[in-house]
C-alpha cells in the first residue's frame, strides 16, 4: 500500500488515488481516494462525504407545475404525432377520403362557416399540409416533361416488376402494365388531376404552376402537342 502522510488537521491524506481496505467479512474492496482526509472505508460513509449531486429529475416546467411533464416534452409529442399523421397520409389508401374532406370543406368556402378555416383550425391546416405532402409525393406527373418522362419510366418498371411477382404468387393482376403512356394517361386523369385541382383551390402556386404543366404533359402522353 503506498505510504500516507498526515495533514495539519490531524486527518489522514492519502498519497496515492487507489488502494484496498480490508472489511468486516474479512474481505477486501479497493478505495478510491481523490485526496483530502480519509475517514473511513465504510461505503456509506464515503457517500456521506462525496458532494450533492443535483437531482434534474425534478424541474419546474414554464407554467410552474413542478415535477409535471414539461413543456418541451408536450410540444415534441405533438410534433412527433403531426410527423406520424404525415407520413401516413401518404398512403394512397388514405386519398380518396383525404380528398373528399379537403374538397368538402373548400365547397363550403375559405374561412367561412362550414368551410376550411386555415387561421383558426389547427385541425384544418394538418389537413392541407397532409394534401400539400401527398402532391410531393405525386409530382412527377406536374414535372417538366423531361423529368417527368424519366420518372414515368422508372416507374413503369417498377410496376412491371410487381406484376411479375404477383404472377409468381397467383394473385391476379392488380394493373396493365402493357403501355407506359396509357398508365400514366390513366394515374393523370383518374387521380393526380383531382388533387392538384383541388389543392390548386386554396394555393396559388399548384393553380399557377403545376396544374399548368401537367396538362401539357398529358397532351404528350396523348400524342399531341402541348398548349
Amino acid at each position: 500500500v503506498p505510504r500516507t502522510s498526515r495533514s495539519s488537521g490531524g486527518g489522514v491524506v492519502a498519497a496515492d488515488t487507489h488502494r484496498r481496505s480490508r472489511s468486516s467479512d474479512g474481505g477486501s474492496r479497493p478505495i478510491i481516494v481523490l485526496g483530502g482526509p480519509v475517514a473511513a472505508a465504510d461505503p456509506a460513509a464515503a457517500a456521506a462525504a462525496a458532494p450533492a449531486v443535483p437531482d434534474k429529475r425534478r424541474r419546474r416546467n414554464s407554467d410552474g407545475d413542478g415535477g409535471g411533464p414539461s413543456t418541451d416534452g408536450r410540444k415534441n409529442r405533438h410534433m412527433l404525432d403531426l410527423i406520424k399523421q404525415l407520413i401516413m397520409s401518404t398512403d394512397m389508401a388514405f386519398h380518396w377520403g383525404l380528398l373528399g374532406t379537403l374538397q368538402a370543406k373548400i365547397a363550403g368556402g375559405v374561412e367561412q362557416p362550414g368551410g376550411l378555416h386555415l387561421r383558426t383550425s389547427e385541425e384544418d391546416r394538418v389537413l392541407l399540409m397532409k394534401m400539400v405532402l401527398k402532391a410531393a409525393d405525386l409530382s412527377n406527373v406536374a414535372r417538366p416533361w423531361d423529368i417527368s418522362m424519366e420518372w414515368a419510366a422508372r416507374l413503369g418498371t417498377e410496376t412491371r416488376l410487381l406484376v411479375c411477382k404477383e404472377k409468381m404468387h397467383g394473385l391476379e393482376e392488380s394493373r396493365d402494365t402493357t403501355s407506359v403512356p396509357a398508365m400514366n394517361i390513366g394515374f393523370m386523369v383518374n387521380c393526380a388531376f383531382g388533387l392538384f385541382e383541388t389543392l390548386g383551390a386554396v394555393v396559388d402556386e399548384v393553380r399557377e404552376a403545376l396544374v399548368p404543366e401537367m396538362h401539357c404533359n398529358l397532351q404528350l402522353w396523348q400524342g399531341g402537342t402541348p398548349p
